[in-house]
């Protein structure tokens, strides 16, 4: 988050992300995932609590992944195609305490969980606390749970902390 945090700084009006013809500069997608990491730890998360992301490629999801980092939590990425039950069963499975989605794909599911609706549309998400939040992560925190297909019939989930992250993502940029 550091680092993603001193480009924001550094190159604010940069473009950070394009999707459709869109873009995010470094500070729009910055502010963005603070304003959701506040609201995250508001609803009491913590380092280590998992945060569900059931949303499709767009905005929504990277900031949705910067957030809940910042946030000090840890996230599941989902994929909306999923069958029903298996969300269900990986939502079960970690013990999810919040999933990130929008209204349309909560009603498609019918997932019981509580949740918060990050449609970019839903304005009154990212309008408030736009400064960077405190860091509380610490090295062996939680980063993400990635499941497998799962050779026993049900998915198995793979986690990876955030120092894990630091050398994944230095091995990338070297």
């Amino acid at each position: 988050i550091q680092y993603f945090e001193d480009i924001a700084l550094n190159s604010p009006n940069s473009a950070a992300t394009i999707f459709h013809h869109s873009r995010l500069t470094y500070k729009q997608l910055n502010e963005k995932a603070n304003s959701l990491a506040y609201a995250l730890r508001e609803k009491g998360l913590k380092n280590n609590d998992i945060v569900g992301i059931l949303i499709p490629r767009s905005f929504e999801m990277i900031i949705a992944i910067l957030a809940v980092l910042k946030s000090g939590a840890s996230y599941i990425p989902i994929d909306p195609d999923y069958p029903s039950d298996r969300i269900k069963y990986m939502l079960e499975n970690s013990k999810t305490a919040l999933l990130l989605s929008n209204e349309e794909l909560m009603k498609k599911g019918n997932y019981d969980i509580d949740f918060i609706d990050i449609s970019l549309e839903n304005s009154s998400i990212y309008d408030d606390h736009k400064e960077n939040i405190e860091n509380i992560s610490k090295p062996d925190d939680l980063s993400y749970i990635i499941y497998t297909s799962g050779s026993t019939g049900n998915p198995k989930g793979v986690m990876l902390t955030q120092k894990n992250l630091m050398n994944f993502y230095h091995s990338m940029v070297l």
